[in-house]
This record gives structure tokens, sequence and C-alpha cells, in this order.
């Protein structure tokens, strides 16, 4: 899903007018996004205009006990390192005399 807050406003200082947000999750509603520190903080979803509507189908989504909807990626049970390893040669420190 994908987000933008329509006009400046003074609440949220931390967010920039017709800037795109791709919502990380969903809490009881309020969407969690990358803000322009980077910080991966919640919004109330009134605020924002939906540029794009589509959820990824792997997200998990739960109902509260007040109906309120929480959605998020599924949650990662394993890092899968075997794609990262190098061939090539290490390098050497100039200062290490090798």
């Amino acid at each position: 899903m994908i987000v933008e807050l329509p006009e400046r406003d003074s609440r949220y200082p931390d967010l920039t007018p017709g800037q795109p947000y791709v919502v990380l999750g969903i809490e009881a509603g309020d969407l969690r996004i990358l803000n322009d520190q980077g910080r991966p903080d919640l919004y109330p979803h009134k605020i924002f205009t939906v540029v794009d509507a589509r959820e990824p189908d792997d997200w998990v989504n739960e109902l509260g006990e007040d109906n309120e909807r929480y959605a998020y990626p599924p949650p990662s049970t394993t890092a899968d390192f075997s794609r990262t390893t190098s061939t090539a040669s290490p390098k050497r420190s100039p200062r290490s005399g090798e």
C-alpha cells in the first residue's frame, strides 16, 4: 500500500506533502510508515490519501478485541546468508606486511 499526505499538517512536521510513503504495517487502523527522518512511526490513516491500495499477499491480518485491524509482513524465522557468500579473494591489508 502506498499513501501520501495531501497537504502540509503542522501536527506531522516529519512528513512531506505529495511524497509517496510505503505502508510497512497497520496497527489498530493506524499506518506505520518510514517518515522523512527514516523512523518507522505510526500515523492516523485519515491524514493520508491512498495512492495504491494493494497490500502484499503474505501480510498477516488480525482483528483486535474491538475489531480493529492489524496487518504486517510475516515474521522472519530464519536468516538465509547462503546467497551473500563471495567468491572473491580476501584483500590483504597493506599494514599487515603480507
